[in-house]
């Protein structure tokens, strides 16, 4: 008799614990099967009965975001805060994850600037940090980040040098957006020299520069760059680009096929400099030697154009339907602000 009452508090006691561990079982099944109200509805029950609630309350609050229940998702994340000390960083993190799925940038900087006060160099912080950034398209402030993006290995080398060449380029961008050259370069001389020797960069910061009207300094650019660093897409960019002497220019790039006589984008540059210079003879020999080792579409538009210009009508007819024959619309012809420019370059040489 005297044992009878131990027996049923120890019988309790595991009877307990077994509902309460198949509570726990059945929220969090029917969590990760996406039953949210049932799952939130068991996970609450069990937040409410156990000695660390905390997890429960948040699976509860992410449970509430997947019904699109606002005011619960924050009841149960005050809750969370409230339920263990130290928990500012977990609940933080949660929030702020959350309000990002739902698109509240503004809201989701605000939480992780109180994460970060608390843990500022956490990974996940940081690359939720990162997000929110680039949601908002606030490239200066992703910059300053990068340092700490790296340090704390939130990403891989790929990921982050890719990251990293997206926020050079918005930051080029706004910079050519501003109309004023100066500003794109200043921007560009503070890119880390991995991006500066790029020749993908490259392209974009002469492409920008001529979309600024700054064609002189796109050409010296160049010109620096292809004496450091041969690159075919840059030369190419060379021809295309009218420097403040054309014909200054024009001898530069024969001064180089001295040592590269067949390379097939030098001579489609130089037939271009030589077209833009009035050398059209000169300009012809070029463009079909280019044609002879490489027969690129753009180079065949262009000897097209030329002999259009020179009264040759069907050798002009000809070479524009080798170069639509090979190459769909939108190809490797220069993009619509310098063609345009090219355009008025050869009427004046006309």
């Amino acid at each position: 008799t005297r044992r009878v009452p131990r027996k049923l508090g120890r019988w309790l006691d595991g009877r307990s614990l077994r509902v309460s561990h198949n509570r726990t079982s059945r929220g969090l099944i029917a969590f990760i099967e996406g039953r949210w109200e049932r799952a939130r509805k068991t996970l609450v029950q069990v937040a409410e009965r156990s000695d660390a609630p905390l997890i429960y309350y948040l699976l509860a609050a992410r449970a509430s975001h997947a019904l699109g229940e606002d005011k619960e998702l924050e009841k149960y994340l005050r809750k969370a805060e409230q339920s263990t000390s130290g928990a500012d960083l977990a609940v933080g993190l949660t929030q702020a994850e959350l309000q990002l799925e739902r698109g509240q940038l503004e809201p989701a900087l605000a939480t992780l600037m109180r994460v970060r006060a608390v843990s500022s160099s956490h990974p996940i912080a940081l690359k939720l940090l990162a997000q929110t950034y680039e949601g908002l398209k606030d490239w200066p402030h992703l910059r300053k980040l990068l340092p700490d993006l790296r340090r704390a290995g939130v990403l891989d080398e790929k990921a982050m040098a890719a990251l990293e060449r997206k926020v050079y380029l918005a930051l080029m961008q706004d910079s050519a957006d501003s109309g004023k050259a100066a500003e794109l370069e200043k921007t560009w001389k503070h890119l880390p020299r991995s991006l500066t020797n790029d020749p993908d960069m490259a392209s974009s910061y002469v492409q920008m520069l001529v979309a600024a009207g700054a064609q002189g300094h796109a050409e010296r650019f160049l010109r620096k760059s292809l004496q450091k660093h041969w690159d075919d897409q840059l030369v190419r960019w060379y021809g295309m680009v009218e420097g403040d002497d054309p014909g200054n220019q024009l001898s530069t790039a024969q001064a180089w096929l001295k040592e590269r006589p067949n390379d097939a984008d030098l001579l489609l540059c130089l037939g271009r400099l030589a077209f833009r210079a009035g050398e059209r003879e000169q300009a012809r020999g070029y463009l079909e030697s280019s044609i002879k080792l490489n027969r690129r579409p753009e180079s065949c538009a262009q000897l097209g154009q030329l002999l259009a210009q020179m009264g040759q009508a069907e050798k002009s007819v000809e070479y524009f339907q080798q170069s639509l024959a090979s190459v769909q619309a939108g190809s490797l012809l220069p993009p619509p602000a310098v063609t345009s420019t090219l355009h008025a370059g050869q009427a004046a040489g006309a």
